[in-house]
């Protein structure tokens, strides 16, 4: 959403053709005719990355890592007054950007020092292209479209630039240079951040923050036998470089209402889930993750609880538009060890989650889980509805409810582990940074 927040002055973009650019050769092999400026040729290069060279890949790699850092930090800042005083703006050719600056006076206190840091970078951004035009066209003229790499250039060939060019580019750090481009690229970074952070509500693998969540969920027909009210307590501890990995804790408590008055009602904890999340690949619009959970034989009764298991997860999510991503998640649960009373878990589930953002902060999900018991050989399709809305997307606490239930007959989802009806429930996320 933020891309659309800046200028075109592509800060970690476009790498410039200069002999001691890794990627100048590569620029002239691969994209020679494209225009610089506007982040075009870091896209050209992008698009090519299979056949750039190994050090031209490290100096695309190095950039991406660079931007994430300040783009974490600009959102942080300014999230909460882009959804408040500009939600409205289409993105796109520093709209938004220009729309926070209109509203400067009631911008909070970080996202006014960002927005005042970007006005400064980008005056110094074109008074250096003034007074170095002649100089850039004869030492740096591939570096021209590009605020990041052109200051790079200038500072490199120091000695032989004008006078009136020396007393101007001293003044621009190239730091600041890059945060100019760096915004820009926040489009794309953008368009996956808030769809992560839904996902989370709904019990997906998927992270983007750390998040403590409570869910309560009204189960109908249980197993064929009782309905079940269940609360979960759903801590999830984001940590590491870039926030690329997470322990994750699920913890319910479940009263269950037997339809046999011969049978007394059942409360107590369920089988308790720990997992460790990686995220291992984010960039751009694409984020993929694995996961290991171990589903722990926790409940008293089979009504309540479950047998040991073990979960690995694989997802990946993909932001498609700002307002519009699809993330798809496989999974299987593998019991082992004693059973006891307990059903044997042997489940594989393919899982599409489509996430649609709405005006006002506010979202649908709408998630499938396809689920194979390869036990008993029954498939169990789920449809599973989410809506929800984030009353604060700076300290970003939602508020979800949801509806799903069961595609297939009665006569399978019977004999299908945990099989249900219906369930019904509600959920509140606070997602938090360390």
């Amino acid at each position: 959403m933020r891309g659309s927040l800046l200028v075109a002055l592509a800060l970690l973009g476009a790498p410039a053709a200069r002999a001691e650019d890794p990627c100048a050769e590569d620029v002239k092999q691969l994209c020679a005719e494209v225009k610089p400026g506007e982040g075009r040729i870091e896209q050209c290069l992008r698009k090519a990355k299979a056949n750039v060279s190994l050090a031209c890949r490290g100096r695309l790699d190095a950039w991406d890592k660079k931007a994430q850092g300040l783009l974490e930090e600009f959102n942080l800042a300014c999230e909460v007054d882009v959804g408040r005083l500009c939600g409205e703006v289409k993105p796109g050719e520093g709209r938004v950007m220009a729309c926070l600056i209109k509203h400067e006076d009631d911008l909070s206190s970080s996202c006014r020092a960002e927005t005042d840091r970007f006005q400064t970078a980008r005056e110094q951004v074109l008074a250096v292209r003034s007074a170095c035009r002649a100089d850039v066209d004869r030492l740096c003229k591939s570096a021209s479209g590009e605020a990041g790499p052109l200051v790079e250039c200038l500072q490199t060939r120091r000695a032989e630039l004008s006078a009136e060019c020396r007393a101007a580019a001293p003044k621009l750090e190239v730091g600041a240079a890059e945060f100019v481009d760096a915004v820009d690229t926040l489009t794309s970074q953008e368009r996956i951040m808030g769809t992560l952070e839904v996902l989370q509500g709904i019990d997906s693998v998927a992270f983007s923050r750390s998040q403590i969540a409570f869910q309560g969920e009204n189960f109908q027909s249980l197993e064929g036998v009782a309905n079940a009210n269940r609360f979960t307590l759903n801590p999830q501890f984001v940590f590491g470089h870039r926030k690329q990995f997470a322990i994750l804790i699920k913890v319910p408590v479940s009263t269950v209402f037997p339809y046999s008055t011969q049978v007394p009602t059942a409360s107590g904890v369920g089988d308790i889930t720990t997992g460790f999340g990686w995220a291992f690949y984010a960039r751009g619009q694409i984020r993929q993750y694995l996961g290991l959970g171990l589903q722990w034989n926790t409940g008293a009764q089979a009504s309540l609880g479950a047998p040991w298991a073990v979960i690995p997860t694989y997802a990946i999510a993909i932001g498609l538009a700002r307002w519009f991503s699809v993330t798809v998640e496989v999974t299987w649960v593998k019991s082992f060890g004693s059973l006891g009373s307990y059903t044997e878990l042997d489940l594989l589930y393919f899982r599409p989650i489509l996430v649609f953002g709405l005006p006002a902060n506010a979202f649908v999900a709408l998630d499938t889980k396809l689920g194979w018991d390869l036990a008993n050989g029954s498939f169990v399709p789920v449809m599973k509805l989410a809506v929800g809305k984030f009353i604060d997307r700076g300290k970003s606490l939602s508020i979800t409810a949801w509806y799903q239930a069961s595609l297939t007959s009665e006569s399978v989802w019977r004999t299908f582990p945990g099989g249900y009806k219906f369930s019904v429930g509600v959920g509140i996320s606070y997602f938090f940074d360390w």
